[in-house]
């Protein structure tokens, strides 16, 4: 059996801290929506930057 979690977070330390603490408690992925002003913070300006730490913390504590 597999368990999932929803994480909305603003701070990558916090998601960090998220992710560890679901990873002890059994949990195997994360489903997240992404804030769309932290992607596209000007029109035409897309930084991935943010999410892509976002899902490297993840990953980092064996969570997909």
């Amino acid at each position: 059996m597999q368990y999932g979690i929803a994480l909305l977070t603003h701070s990558i330390p916090r998601s960090n801290r998220g992710a560890i603490g679901a990873s002890m408690i059994g949990i195997d992925f994360v489903r997240s929506t992404p804030l769309w002003y932290n992607i596209e913070a000007r029109k035409d300006q897309w930084n991935w930057k943010y999410t892509d730490d976002y899902v490297d913390a993840l990953k980092k504590n064996g969570l997909r």
